[in-house]
């Protein structure tokens, strides 16, 4: 049977229902999981299932999370002693590296920087779904060059390393474990041979098997120039997945997200040969363009409101707010403008829901100028002076308020509000924004202090949501952060879910979390929907880890600055009780910053 995203948009506001969310006795496929994530009211639904990730973590808490794996090399046990002492030796041209079983406070795990070594990154049991897989995959340099420049690259570290002659008699062993690509396998539901098995650069390059559409399968992608790549492709699994890495490179970092069923759940198993064309083509639009499935069915509730100090609009009606168009004549007014705020009321509450900068809102960082003039994510989109905050708000009442600082009673513009009816809101979450600004102007303790830090010692953080009550799901972050050093990107995002003491939610990386890598950032536009940079950074002056060079905020001439959002529309964590969720200043909080940040997360108020 063809499903279509629009169908099952309008099953949701009409019955309230979407696969896999709230009765459980829906059948889960890649079908319906695509129709989902691009059609995000869904996460406005009671949900069963859980948040799960796979990831390369130093469980040492010492920032280094290339090469680490949760299990041993698949090589290891036909290793003999004279094998392993060879392997290590010739590791120099990794870093020296090599082989090493780690055991830290929070596990054990394997750090493997050897070529060509084979590597179980995930075991995962079902029922569940892999909604994310994003990674560095290796050197950039390295998959470009072929086999016999990556044989001149390593004579030429040789060299540079001064080999001596018992490694240079080790070298022959080398070149024939770099020459062969990487490839990436799946196995599904125990299956003894491999459902998908391709190059590595070709599943994150959206090529076959993943045929059927013009230009491959644009739900993946990657810049070598980054290089951060990721696969967007929904994969779910009833039983098992297995993913094997094999002719593995150094400098490997990956994170996998999925969906933790529970028992019961009856999903079917993904299969490129059962894929539905046509959902796969709606999903793939929504990959390359950011827009919405459903939005033919909105109505304009609220036309050319002038933007005046107070009230814009209001309404008693039962809806789904799902779109607000920001027209101004000076996008400069808003810019950096904290005492300009945009608040939302649900429901007669008295303290605002969204209370948040009005530019900030609506995706412009600070430093805004350089926000790109065009360009369009599920959540947040720019077309010129019209800007535009697409994330779904049901309401049984709702009322906007502009909030103006003294002596200024109106911006030239407008504001556009458009809804969706959506029958009984009381099934439904509502949406809370949370904007936080600090300014952290010297380290506050060293290095490794703590690692794995409880929830509670989580202070150095800057925390996007602290110890947020109820039941909810997080789904997107809009951060700008400006900084005097390199070394803040070094920052992972953290997140301790329903009070837990080891957190569910960890990263290798501010960057890594935006889908880039080696500090880059994928750049917003076409085929980047759930992660962009939208501001440019500048350089500092002279060298970001040392802090000689810092100064006293605000950094104005010595900085670097970035404004990014990353929308967890198919990875949202969820939580039954409460969330803290943020990013490290740096390496283990060691580095000063301005941080603003605002956190987007649909929770249950009516408990």
């Amino acid at each position: 049977m063809k499903i279509k995203s629009s169908v099952i948009f309008l099953s949701i506001l009409l019955f309230g229902i979407s696969p896999g969310i709230s009765k459980g006795d829906e059948i889960v496929s890649s079908e319906s999981l695509m129709a989902e994530c691009s059609s995000p009211d869904f996460l406005s639904l009671p949900i069963t299932w859980k948040y799960g990730q796979a990831a390369s973590l130093d469980l040492e808490g010492k920032n280094d999370d290339r090469n680490m794996f949760p299990y041993a090399p698949l090589d290891y046990q036909s290793l003999n002693d004279l094998e392993k002492a060879r392997l290590e030796k010739i590791n120099k041209f990794n870093d020296g590296i090599g082989l090493s079983q780690i055991k830290g406070a929070f596990g054990t795990c394997w750090r493997d920087g050897r070529w060509g070594s084979d590597i179980v990154v995930a075991d995962l049991k079902g029922p569940g779904a892999i909604t994310v897989f994003w990674s560095t995959v290796g050197p950039a340099n390295w998959y470009y060059c072929g086999a016999d420049g990556r044989v001149k690259e390593l004579e030429k570290t040789a060299k540079n390393q001064k080999w001596n002659e018992d490694e240079l008699k080790d070298i022959d062993l080398v070149k024939e474990r770099i020459k062969p690509e990487p490839e990436i396998e799946f196995y599904f539901d125990g299956e003894s041979s491999p459902r998908i098995k391709m190059k590595i650069l070709d599943f994150f390059g959206g090529k076959a098997p993943f045929e059927g559409l013009s230009g491959g399968n644009p739900c993946a992608g990657g810049d070598p120039a980054v290089p951060g790549y990721f696969n967007l492709m929904p994969m779910p699994f009833k039983k098992s997945v297995k993913i094997i890495i094999r002719n593995k490179a150094p400098n490997f970092y990956y994170n996998i997200k999925y969906r933790k069923y529970p028992e019961g759940t009856d999903v079917k198993t993904f299969s490129i040969s059962e894929l539905d064309k046509s959902a796969l083509a709606k999903f793939a639009e929504f990959c390359r363009t950011g827009n919405l499935a459903g939005r033919e069915q909105e109505k304009c509730v609220g036309k050319d409101i002038p933007l005046k100090d107070g009230v814009l609009y209001s309404s008693d009606k039962e809806q789904m707010i799902s779109r607000m168009n920001l027209t101004l004549k000076d996008i400069g007014a808003v810019l950096g403008r904290e005492d300009i705020r945009l608040k939302i009321f649900w429901d007669g509450e008295k303290e605002a829901s969204v209370d948040s900068p009005l530019g900030f809102l609506f995706g412009l960082v600070a430093d805004g100028e350089n926000v790109p003039k065009k360009y369009s994510s599920p959540i947040f989109a720019r077309d010129g002076n019209v800007l535009s905050f697409c994330l779904p708000m049901p309401c049984k009442s709702s009322k906007i308020l502009l909030s103006l600082p003294e002596g200024m009673k109106e911006l030239d513009g407008k504001l556009d509000v458009f809804a969706l009816n959506i029958g009984d809101a009381s099934k439904r979450r509502r949406l809370v924004a949370v904007y936080r600004h600090e300014i952290v102007p010297h380290p506050r303790r060293p290095v490794w202090e703590f690692a794995f830090p409880n929830e509670n010692k989580a202070f150095d953080h800057h925390l996007f949501v602290k110890g947020i009550k109820g039941e909810g799901a997080y789904v997107g972050t809009l951060l700008n952060i400006k900084t005097p050093s390199d070394v803040a990107w070094e920052g992972d995002e953290i997140g301790w879910i329903d009070g837990e003491t080891i957190p569910s939610v960890f990263g290798t990386g501010t960057e890594d979390y935006f889908f880039g890598a080696w500090y880059n950032y994928p750049k917003a536009g076409a085929g980047m929907p759930l992660a962009a940079q939208l501001n440019k950074i500048k350089s500092p002056i002279g060298d970001g880890y040392d802090s000689k060079f810092w100064g006293e905020p605000p950094w104005d001439k010595n900085f670097k600055m970035l404004g990014a959002y990353r929308l967890h529309l198919m990875d949202p964590i969820v939580f039954r009780e409460s969330l803290t969720f943020g990013i490290e200043r740096g390496s283990a909080n060691t580095h000063p910053g301005d941080y603003q940040s605002l956190a987007l997360i649909y929770i249950n108020k009516q408990q």
